[in-house]
C-alpha cells in the first residue's frame, strides 16, 4: 500500500522543485490508488493549462505596454515641437 504512495510524494515533490507539470504518475491498476493517480494528473493537467493560460496574458499585457508606451512616445514628442513652434513664434 505504501509503495504507490511513497511514488505520488516524490513525484509531487519534483513537481514542485522543478514546476515542471509535464511529469505525471503512472497508474499500475485501477483501483482506489489508480483513481487517485489520474485525479493527480488531471490536477496537473488544470494547473498547467492555467500556466499556460497566465503567460499568454502575460505576454499579451507586456504587448499592451509596449504600444502605449510607443504612443506615449510619439504624444510627448509632438507635445515638445509644438512647445518649440510657441516659445519660437512668442519670440518673433
Amino acid at each position: 500500500v505504501s509503495t504507490p504512495i511513497v511514488a505520488l510524494t516524490q513525484t509531487a515533490q519534483a513537481i514542485g522543485k522543478n514546476r515542471d507539470y509535464s511529469v505525471r504518475v503512472r497508474k499500475a491498476a485501477n483501483d482506489e490508488i489508480g483513481t487517485l493517480y489520474d485525479e493527480f494528473n488531471a490536477m496537473l493537467d488544470r494547473v498547467a493549462q492555467s500556466e499556460r493560460e497566465l503567460k499568454a496574458a502575460h505576454d499579451q499585457l507586456e504587448t499592451r505596454v509596449q504600444e502605449r508606451t510607443a504612443q506615449l512616445l510619439q504624444a510627448n514628442l509632438k507635445l515638445s515641437r509644438e512647445i518649440t513652434e510657441r516659445q519660437r513664434a512668442e519670440q518673433e
